[in-house]
């Protein structure tokens, strides 16, 4: 049996993230505004920030791994051979 399609654990893995993101950039912006309204944007905030853009790149990350390929979330039993040399490194022919 080979992967042809992303599984059930990668659709999951990228609304998860969608959502985050979502709930994340509604958060960091109502942050800055509400603190920009006191004039009180501190170092707090900007450690939000920069948290958030590390979940972007986690978001990214899921992205790639799941959306072009989609074999992800699949048991290692279910790859064809062809599939497993795409993805994985010999070590005999490293170095």
């Amino acid at each position: 049996m080979t992967v042809e399609a992303i599984s059930q654990g990668g659709i999951n893995v990228i609304i998860t993230g969608a959502v985050f993101l979502a709930v994340s950039t509604v958060t960091i912006v109502l942050r800055f505004v509400a603190r920009k309204r006191i004039q009180s944007i501190g170092i707090d905030d900007w450690m939000s920030l920069a948290g958030y853009v590390f979940l972007i790149g986690v978001v990214v990350c899921h992205l790639v791994l799941f959306g072009p390929y989609g074999y992800a979330g699949a048991p290692l039993a279910d790859f064809s051979p062809v599939q497993l040399r795409h993805f994985l490194i010999d070590k005999h022919q490293v170095g």
